[in-house]
């Protein structure tokens, strides 16, 4: 009997053909799940078991109805939606990986701030704004700073401001995206939440890697050469092998190990990330995590020294 994987995507992922080539050439029997319509007759052609990301407990039922009581070999996750649910499944087939409460709060922008600063580890100032609030500007102490929606991934929505003014009318133009059909079908309780935070300069990277049993192992690590100063953060062009100096992308890693203990992370893939701020050195790093896999830094001298020295953090 060939080894089952259960693979949790949505029907706009772009990468399930190389899944299943490769589950074939491994020799993998590879169940997917998705978002498809459950009332039309296999509409994907790809056998995949209708779920709603939205709505878990049914979901999860319904993986379990489909798959029986075979064993699971693994699970996989395409994106961050799918994240909580593949959780859940990998729980309840007991197969390692994240625990659901680590996937929740690795795509929860407000939830993954206050993980990280009840660990201890600094992250930039931030405020949460309410759906009916219209004053955001009151709960910002300095500026420049950026809007974001808690569930949208991407850089989609981030906005960055530089006064009161423009962080009232960068949330006005943020409501009008999160108002947008696309993000209603989500139907996340979370959709309308918008965190402000504190703006942080500097150059982007990303990491894209494996977390196996807790630990990190990075596949490569990538530069973004385009300055990212805003008012929007288009996603633009990745550069590898990295430019920067070893010593740096050894601390890169470092960080976002830390930052994954955190969480609560186990066992994933690479995938983008949600920010969080993470010093290291005399630089403050960006850091972000996603439950399905890799993340990205902001690297930009912190306020209190000039970026020439370096000194090991305690």
């Amino acid at each position: 009997m060939k080894p089952r994987v259960l693979l949790c995507a949505t029907t706009t992922g772009y990468q399930l053909r190389m899944f299943d080539e490769a589950a074939a050439r491994l020799g993998l029997d590879l169940r997917l799940a998705s978002d498809r319509c459950g009332v039309l007759d296999d509409p994907w052609r790809d056998h995949a078991i209708p779920v709603r990301y939205h709505e878990l407990d049914s979901s999860l039922e319904a993986l379990q109805a489909n798959l029986g009581r075979s064993s699971l070999s693994g699970v996989l996750a395409v994106g961050d939606r799918p994240t909580v649910l593949a959780a859940r499944a990998a729980r309840a087939f007991g197969v390692r990986w994240h625990s659901p409460d680590a996937a929740e709060i690795s795509r929860n922008k407000v939830r993954l701030r206050e993980r990280l600063a009840a660990a201890g580890l600094p992250v930039p100032w931030f405020r949460v704004l309410p759906p009916d609030d219209t004053d955001a500007a009151r709960l910002a102490p300095r500026y420049p700073c950026v809007v974001k929606p808690v569930i949208l991934s991407g850089s989609r929505g981030v906005i960055r401001a530089d006064d009161a003014g423009g962080l009232n009318d960068a949330v006005a133009r943020l409501r009008r995206i999160l108002s947008g059909p696309d993000v209603r079908a989500l139907r996340d309780p979370d959709a309308d939440v918008i965190l402000v935070e504190g703006f942080v300069p500097g150059s982007e990277h990303a990491i894209e890697g494996l977390m196996a049993a807790g630990r990190l192992h990075p596949l490569a690590i990538f530069d973004k050469p385009d300055p990212l100063d805003g008012p929007f953060f288009e996603e633009t062009i990745y550069i590898t092998p990295s430019r920067v100096p070893d010593a740096t992308q050894a601390a890169m890693v470092d960080a976002i190990q830390i930052a994954a203990t955190a969480i609560g992370c186990f066992l994933a893939w690479g995938g983008f990330v949600i920010p969080a701020l993470k010093p290291l050195y005399d630089y403050a790093w960006f850091v972000g995590f996603f439950a399905a896999g890799a993340a990205h830094y902001l690297l930009a001298p912190r306020p209190d020294t000039d970026g020439s020295a370096a000194r090991a953090l305690p």
